[in-house]
């Protein structure tokens, strides 16, 4: 509310200079100067809001959103598979990506690997990771999650991979996750940077 008044302000001194027909270059130095003070209030409300005062409750029950921007860069580096089935898949499943984090619940993520076929997958993936699905012991944090991706490289056509996920992660800097499926075990070694 603040934000809107300062603005409607600077508004109001703004076309009073404007309608006496010459603005003071003293007026457009104070009016630059108010408009990045508003920019970076704004801005930091946009960043730095921690949205848990965004409950919601229905019957009795209560939960908080709890988002918290960051932003996290993660390589991530496919690199073998295990598959339940006696057929020849390929295991050595050798590739490169990337994770962005944009909270500590909430990631995005685009890989290229060699898949069990031995054909090139591209996929893009978002992934969930519930604070309550957490366990930390000293610098090691074990993380069930779960991910979606839509994958191609599969039959000729693109196809939708739903998996939980359990992560382990040495000092926020190292990890490995593990794709668990009822048919394949998917392994990724993964750098924060």
């Amino acid at each position: 509310m603040r934000t809107i008044i300062l603005f409607a302000a600077l508004l109001l001194s703004f076309t009073s200079y404007a309608q006496i027909g010459h603005i003071p270059d003293s007026a457009w130095r104070e009016l630059a100067d108010d408009l990045g003070k508003l920019n970076a209030q704004v801005m930091e409300q946009v960043y730095t809001r921690d949205l848990k005062s965004l409950d919601e409750s229905h019957g009795g029950l209560s939960f908080s959103l709890g988002i918290t921007f960051k932003e996290e860069w993660w390589i991530t580096m496919p690199f073998a598979s295990n598959h339940k089935s006696d057929k020849p898949y390929e295991e050595n499943n050798w590739g490169l990506g990337i994770e962005y984090r944009l909270t500590d619940v909430w990631s995005l993520s685009a890989v290229t690997y060699r898949n069990s076929f031995s054909r090139t997958s591209t996929c893009l993936g978002g992934g969930y990771a519930p604070q309550q699905l957490r366990l930390t012991i000293h610098s090691v944090q074990i993380r069930l999650s779960m991910l979606a991706a839509l994958c191609s490289g599969y039959a000729e056509h693109l196809v939708f991979i739903p998996a939980p996920v359990l992560g382990i992660e040495i000092d926020r800097a190292w990890g490995l996750d593990i794709l668990l499926t009822d048919e394949v075990k998917g392994f990724t070694m993964k750098y924060r940077f």
